[in-house]
């Protein structure tokens, strides 16, 4: 019988200021509470897109089941439901554990959902493309066709297949560009759920600081540090599309040794908690090209150089410049793990990486070869496993800049 036990009240002893500070308090709380899966069932009735809807009927089972807690801390001060009270926190502690488990084994999963769908439909998108490349390939023959059946002198001929080909250059400027918008379009649209994620993730974590284990405070950092990644991988598509978009306006003479000293003294703390020796030998000091871009260039490769050094032995990387043909050549010559160089046009695609064993999104590389060859120069790289690699970045001189 729950007559067994005495009101909460009397613990604080009846005094009104104490009794309905804990009353009106979980009240607002509770209430707050119930507010929370009414705006995940708004979520997922306007995102027709989510997947995993379940998950979000865990949440407000689990968000609910913490707004009871509170209501009945406002019941048991003059009626002691105990025992309900209890059967209650069971219920939200089963809940809460099986969300975050839950959480935990599909955020891989989670990870790619939203672009599985998004490059489906560009695969859908660029095989449409390739049909309609295909069907003007065939008129174009047969146009060519016809038009040496009716003899016409060369310079017609020649005038026609220039039209053509302008016209298929302008399809493939559009394709690309549709290719940009789409990049830039996911990094945007995938910011509103994972911000949700993270909002209720803060929620989750305030809400439970003082009830949850050693080992769920681990879980929540394990998925607060996915979320984190996921971020990043967001950030670095954003950065893609805007390399994609901007324009050559921003090109300047800049100082190579000045840009570098700057990367430097931004990555003091990875460059002295990696024991890296940086060496320098810049024969050519002055370039013409974006300060922000050249910036992102040598932070990208300096960071790789550091991320992948072989701890067995003293690591060094040495910076140097010098002219070649058209080109002033920046060469990142490091000592670290190497890869196989058969692999070397894989490290330059998207989220393609060789090594597991640091983190990384796998955009740097690609977004480096985008930022040179969209100014008109090239990418190289030399490397051996257990020796070191090379990456070689050519950019175009004033001269030779067309």
């Amino acid at each position: 019988m729950e007559n067994d036990f005495m009101p909460h009240g009397h613990c604080y002893l009846w005094q009104p200021e104490i009794l309905w500070t804990h009353a009106i308090s979980d009240a607002v709380i509770g209430l707050a509470y119930f507010t929370i899966p009414f705006s995940l069932l708004y979520l997922v009735k306007k995102r027709k897109d989510l997947q995993y809807v379940w998950l979000f009927v865990l949440f407000a089972i689990f968000i609910l089941g913490c707004g009871a807690t509170h209501i009945f801390s406002i019941i048991t001060i003059w009626n002691p439901l105990y025992r309900l009270d209890g059967f209650v926190k069971v219920v939200t502690a089963l809940a809460s554990i099986g969300t975050a488990i839950m959480l935990i084994k599909i955020m891989p999963a989670i990870l790619v959902i939203p672009s599985i769908d998004q490059w489906k439909k560009l695969n859908d998108e660029l095989l449409h493309s390739n049909k309609n490349l295909v069907v003007s390939n065939e008129e174009l023959s047969k146009t060519e066709e016809l038009l040496r059946s009716m003899n016409e002198d060369l310079e017609a001929r020649v005038i026609d297949r220039t039209i053509e080909l302008e016209r298929k250059n302008v399809e493939l400027l559009r394709i690309n560009t549709d290719l940009d918008n789409f990049v830039y379009t996911a990094s945007h649209d995938l910011r509103s759920p994972i911000s949700n994620l993270t909002a209720l993730m803060t929620v989750l974590t305030s809400s439970l600081e003082k009830k949850i284990s050693p080992e769920e405070k681990e879980i929540i950092k394990m998925i607060n540090h996915s979320v984190s990644r996921f971020t990043g991988t967001i950030n670095d598509l954003s950065e893609i599309a805007k390399i994609q978009k901007e324009s050559s306006n921003d090109v300047e003479l800049i100082s190579l040794d000045n840009t570098l000293r700057e990367v430097k003294e931004n990555m003091a703390t990875e460059i002295g908690e990696g024991n890296v020796e940086i060496q320098e030998m810049l024969e050519e000091n002055e370039l013409y090209f974006s300060r922000k871009n050249l910036r992102s260039i040598l932070y990208n490769l300096l960071s790789n150089a550091i991320k992948y050094k072989d701890s067995s032995k003293a690591s060094f990387v040495k910076i140097s410049s010098y002219k070649e043909d058209e080109f002033i050549v920046i060469s990142f010559k490091d000592n670290g793990l190497g890869f196989d160089i058969k692999r070397k046009d894989k490290i330059f695609s998207m989220f393609k990486r060789l090594h597991d064993h640091v983190e990384g999104s796998g955009l740097g590389l690609y977004i480096i070869k985008r930022i040179v060859e969209n100014a008109g120069g090239k990418v190289d790289v030399d490397s051996e496993v257990g020796v070191g690699s090379e990456f070689k970045i050519y950019i175009k001189r004033p001269n030779y800049i067309i």
